[in-house]
């Protein structure tokens, strides 16, 4: 998902992904979410144990370490949605079957925790010594924060 704005700079300077234009900014992550589910079911043929890696933009210090271990527990436990957890907290990446993000339905004000923790979908939280999980970065002054630390 993109906004329009950043639309020409990111095709020149990352030609290697496709970009899907969030028409509406302004909605909550979940309908941004969906707006990219739908272009997925559109364009690539899903395969039964297919799943969803939702990387936020706003979490850039996320170890490649991680991604790669939840890979490897997703790998293991496929159908299950899989949530990274620093010091007690859920972070991001998130990973959840296909058939999960497929059965979302868009509700103002509904958050994707609030859909997961009421789904019929095992979670396995998964104790990571990351803290990027976590680190939300929203504003400049988020970032200038974080780097202090």
């Amino acid at each position: 998902m993109i906004n329009k704005s950043d639309l020409e700079w990111a095709s020149k300077e990352v030609q290697e992904f496709s970009y899907v234009i969030n028409k509406y900014p302004g909605k909550e992550m979940l309908f941004s979410l969906l707006t990219g589910i739908k272009y997925i079911k559109r364009k690539f043929e899903i395969i039964k144990n297919d799943m969803i890696f939702l990387i936020h933009i706003d979490h850039p210090y996320v170890k490649i370490g991680t991604y790669k271990k939840l890979m490897d527990i997703y790998k293991k436990n496929e159908g299950k949605i899989i949530i990274p957890v620093y010091r007690n907290k859920p972070g991001h990446p998130v990973i959840f079957p296909y058939s999960f993000g497929n059965s979302i339905t868009y509700k103002k004000n509904t958050g994707l925790n609030y859909i997961i923790n009421n789904s019929k979908y095992e979670i396995i939280k998964v104790p990571v010594q990351d803290k990027g999980t976590t680190v939300n970065i929203n504003t400049v002054q988020d970032l200038k924060t974080v780097k202090k630390t």
